[in-house]
Order: structure tokens, then C-alpha cells, then sequence
């Protein structure tokens, strides 16, 4: 009940700015992003384990795509829509020792997930000039994680890939994420808006689901949102 109070507060003061609307529009986004994790790490794991792990795994690129509707007054507005985003860390190439993996003694890890969400922001604008505004804005988006796979590259001593690994755990299928970002808007003329905003995302749920669990992952990353909308 908790974790629904928060949307649903946030959702009530959207409506409501919503009401006092001046402008509104549709609009496109395409977020390219470098992506990672930050790793949660129960009790039973010491903290020489946790940074070895920590050094086997890195970011990796990621991208988000959707379409979104924005209302706007004079000095806030909220948008809403919903986008595909593409996400999830790579790991450096790992040996082992021969005697200990004979078969394949490097291998590489690759985790990706594919996320439908929702997001939900709020705008604050500082105009200046004709037609141009800096924004500060964050929010929340929901997400439904419907693909996801952790996979271990083998490779043979001559570094041939062999077939992959993929790992079978109960991956989270719903999650809800923080965003936050700073950014510039400009006028373009014939009623189109050109964005520009630097933003960061934060997935609040581990991507496993298992009370259990001594290690997870919760998601995250930082990109340049642009946007291209139309107004009314």
C-alpha cells in the first residue's frame, strides 16, 4: 500500500495542473542512454566479494523510444506517455585458471532487459528570450519488464565463442522507477518544440524477485532525452 501512495499522490497533483493548462501537445522522444547497475548486497557477502564483483561487471549502451502528451501553464507542466527502453550491464572478459575450467577458460556476462513504461513528469520553466525555457522536471514511471536474459559468453583457449549460458531466476516483472533531469527547450517555429534534456533514471526494486537472495541489481541510467512536439 505504500508503494501506491506515492504514484497516486503524485497522479492527483498532475490532474490538477492539468486544469490550469495553458498550452498542450504531443509529442516524439529518443533517449540514448549508458546504462548500469548498483549492486545490493545482503550481510553474508563481504565487502572484498562485493568489489570483486563489482569489477567483473560495467556499463553498457541502452536507448528509450515513445511518444508523450504535455500540458503546460506558465510556470509548470506535466507529461505523460509511454516508451520502449532497452537496458541492463555488460562484464569484463574473465580467466580462469585451466585446471579449474578446462572447457572454456574465459567467459563475458551480458544482462539485458526490455522495459514498456509509463512515465509520469512534472516541469518547472524558467522562460527566456522568444519562444526558449530551461526546465527542471522529475518523476515516476512504471515499468513492465517483459524481457529480460542473463547470459554467460564462453570462449575456448584460442578465445572462439562457444554456445552461451542463460541464466533461469525469477526476473521482476513490474517495477517503478525515479527521473530527474535539467534541460532546454526551443520554438522552432509553425508550432513544433525542439528539447534537449540531460536526464537520470532510477529503478527503486532489485531485478530479481527472491526474498532469499544474498545479491541483486537495481537498474539505472543517464542519457540525453530530445524531444520534438507539436503544440495546440
Amino acid at each position: 500500500m505504500n508503494r501506491l501512495l506515492l504514484p497516486l499522490l503524485f497522479c492527483g497533483l498532475a490532474l490538477t495542473i492539468n486544469a490550469q493548462a495553458l498550452t498542450n501537445g504531443w509529442g516524439l522522444e529518443l533517449s540514448p542512454m549508458l546504462a548500469d547497475r548498483r549492486l545490493v548486497a545482503a550481510d553474508q557477502i563481504g565487502f572484498e566479494e562485493v568489489r570483486a564483483i563489482e569489477r567483473q561487471e560495467k556499463s553498457t549502451t541502452g536507448f528509450a523510444l515513445g511518444f508523450f502528451y504535455r500540458n503546460r501553464a506558465e510556470k509548470i507542466g506535466t507529461r505523460w506517455g509511454v516508451r520502449y527502453q532497452q537496458t541492463g550491464f555488460d562484464g569484463n572478459r574473465r580467466e580462469f585458471p585451466e585446471e579449474e575450467m578446462p572447457e572454456f577458460p574465459f567467459t563475458e556476462i551480458r544482462y539485458r532487459a526490455q522495459i514498456i513504461e509509463v512515465p509520469l513528469w512534472l516541469d518547472f520553466y524558467q522562460n527566456f528570450g522568444q519562444g526558449s525555457s530551461f526546465l527542471f522536471s522529475f518523476g515516476l514511471s512504471l515499468g513492465v519488464h517483459f524481457a529480460q536474459e542473463y547470459e554467460t559468453q564462453p570462449f575456448d583457449a584460442s578465445l572462439t565463442p562457444l554456445d552461451p549460458i542463460i541464466a533461469e531466476d525469477n526476473y521482476r516483472g513490474f517495477n517503478i522507477a525515479f527521473m530527474t533531469g535539467l534541460g532546454y527547450e526551443t520554438q522552432l517555429g509553425s508550432g513544433l518544440i525542439l528539447g534537449l534534456q540531460p536526464q537520470f533514471q532510477y529503478w527503486l526494486l532489485g531485478n530479481v524477485v527472491n526474498d532469499e537472495a544474498n545479491l541483486n541489481r537495481n537498474l539505472y541510467n543517464v542519457g540525453l532525452r530530445v524531444t520534438l512536439m507539436r503544440i495546440n
